[in-house]
C-alpha cells in the first residue's frame, strides 16, 4: 500500500467546518466497523454557555471592515476579544485578554483606531453560545478526533435576529475513510461544509452582512466613473490601513510606507480633479500635504518614527480618514457618475493637457515667476491626469504622459528660488555683500534666462507632438 505524501497528511489534518440548521438533534458520530467506536464529552470544563457583547460603532464600521470587537462572559469570567482574520499578520487572527476593568485596553483600543476613527463604541448585538466538545475514540480508547458543537442566539435591539449552529471537525489520527464518513455524517443531517467559518459580526445581519468594499472592487474599461474611483480609492485604502496598522502593531518603524501610499493617492485625486467635487479636491489635498509633511515627508527621519504615533492618533488624522472612506462609499464626483470612465479619464487628460499648453503660448523669458510656475503647476495637473488614465488606457496615457515630460523636464530652471530670497535680503546687506549677492543675482537671472529660452525653443515642436498623441485613438 502506497504510503500518504506529507501534503496529504497535513490534509488529513486541517479542520473542517460545517454550517448545520439550529434545531438538529445531536448526531453520534460513531462507526464501530470503521474503527469510530464512541463519541464522548470532554466535560462540563469543556462544555459550557458564553455570552458575547459586539461593540461596534452605529453604522458598525468595524464589522462591515471585517473586524470582531467584543467582550466575552463565560463562567462569570469576562475577557476581551479581537479577531481580524482578513487583516492579519498587522491584526490577530484571534486575541484574548483577561477583563480587569470595564475600559477597553490601550493595547486593543489602538489596534482598532483606524476602523472606528472618531465614532464611540457602543453594544451593538448580543450572542449566546452553548458550545459543547466532544471527542471520537478508536476500539482502544484512543482519541481520533475532536469536534466543537457552536449553538448561537444572536440579539439586537432585545429582539433575536438569527440563530444559527457551527461544528469544527478536528482530526487527530482519522483514515481517509474515517474522515469521508464523518463529513457524510455531518452533512445527512443538514450540514453545509464550509472553507470557514464566518466571524460572529457578519452573523448580524443588515447592514453588517454587507462587508462594505474592503474585499476590493473590480473594474474594467467599460466601467462608469462611479465604480472606477470606488475601486481606485477603495484599493489604495486598503494599501494606506494595512501600512497604518503595520506602524501601529510595531512590524514597522520606517514611515516610508505610509507616506508613499498617501503621496500615491493625492496623486490619484489630483488626477481626477476634473471628474470631482473641486472644493473637496482642495481642502483634501491641503489635508494630504500637512499628514505627508507630519510624518517626515517621503524621505522621513528618526524624529518623524518618533511623532508617528501622536500623528496617527491625533483628531486630525482620524478626520481625513473618515473623509476618505466615505468617498470610497460615495464617491464625490461632479455630476459624471455614470459615464464610463474610460472617456471621462481620457477627456480629463486631454483637458489639463490643452490648458498646459495654453499657458506655455502665453510665456516669454521676461514672464512673471508666478506664471512660470503656473505652468509647473499644469504640467504636473497633466502627468497626474495621465497617471490615472493609464489604469484603464495605458498605451494611449502613458504615450501622452512621456511627451508631457519631454516639456516639463525642461522647467526646472525656469523659476530659480534663490533669486527671490536674494531680493528679501538686499536691505539688511553690507556693501561689500550686497555687492556680491549682486553678482551671484545677476549669475542667476542668466542661468534662469537660458532655461527659458531652451524651453521655449522647443515648445512649438513639443507642442505639435503632445497635441497629436491626445488626438490619436486610445
Amino acid at each position: 500500500m502506497a504510503r500518504a505524501t506529507d501534503a496529504e497528511r497535513s490534509a488529513s489534518l486541517r479542520p473542517r467546518y460545517f454550517e448545520l440548521p439550529f434545531g438538529v438533534s445531536g448526531q453520534r458520530l460513531v462507526r464501530p466497523d470503521i474503527g469510530l467506536v464512541s463519541m464522548v464529552s470532554r466535560g462540563p470544563e469543556h462544555s459550557y454557555g458564553l455570552d458575547v457583547t459586539i461593540l461596534d460603532a452605529g453604522d458598525l464600521r468595524l464589522t462591515r471592515a471585517g473586524v470582531t470587537l467584543a467582550h466575552r462572559v463565560a463562567d462569570q469570567r469576562g475577557e476581551w476579544y479581537l479577531s481580524a482574520p482578513g487583516w492579519a499578520p498587522h491584526l490577530p487572527v484571534e486575541m484574548v485578554e483577561p477583563m480587569g476593568d470595564a475600559d477597553l485596553p490601550t493595547s486593543i483600543a489602538e489596534l482598532v483606531l483606524p476602523f472606528r476613527r472618531q465614532a464611540p463604541l457602543t453594544p451593538v448585538a448580543a450572542l449566546h453560545c452553548e458550545r459543547s466538545e466532544f471527542v471520537i475514540r478508536g476500539p482502544k480508547r484512543e482519541v481520533r478526533a475532536r469536534l466543537h458543537d457552536d449553538r448561537v442566539t444572536v440579539r439586537r435591539g432585545g429582539v433575536t435576529v438569527s440563530r444559527y449552529r457551527e461544528v469544527t471537525l478536528q482530526p487527530v489520527d482519522l483514515t481517509r475513510k474515517q474522515l469521508g464518513w464523518l463529513t457524510e455524517a455531518l452533512q445527512g443531517v443538514g450540514g453545509t461544509r464550509v472553507d470557514a467559518l464566518p466571524p460572529p459580526g457578519s452573523r448580524l445581519g443588515v447592514p453588517a452582512s454587507g462587508l462594505g468594499r474592503w474585499s476590493g472592487s473590480e473594474w474594467d474599461t467599460g466601467t462608469d466613473l462611479e465604480g472606477f474611483v470606488t475601486a481606485m480609492v477603495t484599493a489604495r485604502l486598503r494599501e494606506w490601513f494595512t501600512a497604518d496598522l503595520a506602524l501601529r502593531a510595531g512590524g514597522q518603524q520606517d514611515t516610508t510606507g505610509l507616506t508613499e501610499v498617501l503621496a500615491g493617492l493625492r496623486g490619484e485625486l489630483r488626477g481626477l480633479a476634473p471628474a470631482l467635487e473641486p472644493r473637496w479636491v482642495e481642502d483634501v489635498d491641503e489635508e494630504f500635504d500637512w499628514l505627508i509633511g507630519a510624518l517626515g515627508g517621503l524621505s522621513p527621519t528618526t524624529s518623524s518614527v518618533v511623532k508617528a504615533p501622536a500623528v496617527l492618533s491625533s483628531q486630525r488624522y482620524l478626520r481625513l480618514l473618515d473623509v476618505v472612506v466615505q468617498a470610497s462609499n460615495v464617491p464625490r464626483l461632479g455630476g459624471a457618475g455614470s459615464a464610463p470612465a474610460s472617456e471621462v479619464l481620457a477627456m480629463s487628460v486631454q483637458q489639463s493637457v490643452e490648458s498646459f499648453l495654453k499657458a506655455g503660448r502665453r510665456l516669454s523669458p521676461t514672464s512673471p515667476p508666478a506664471d512660470w510656475a503656473g505652468l509647473a503647476l499644469l504640467a504636473d495637473q497633466a502627468h497626474a491626469a495621465a497617471l490615472v488614465a493609464r489604469r484603464n488606457l495605458p498605451t494611449w496615457a502613458r504615450r501622452v504622459d512621456k511627451r508631457v515630460r519631454r516639456l516639463s523636464d525642461l522647467l526646472p530652471g525656469c523659476v530659480d528660488p534663490q533669486l527671490e530670497v536674494i531680493e528679501r535680503s538686499v536691505d539688511e546687506l553690507g556693501p561689500q555683500q550686497a555687492f556680491t549677492a549682486g553678482r551671484r543675482y545677476e549669475q542667476l537671472m542668466i542661468a534662469q534666462s537660458r532655461a527659458r529660452r531652451e524651453l521655449l525653443s522647443q515648445w512649438a515642436q513639443g507642442q505639435t507632438r503632445l497635441r497629436a498623441a491626445t488626438r490619436a485613438s486610445w
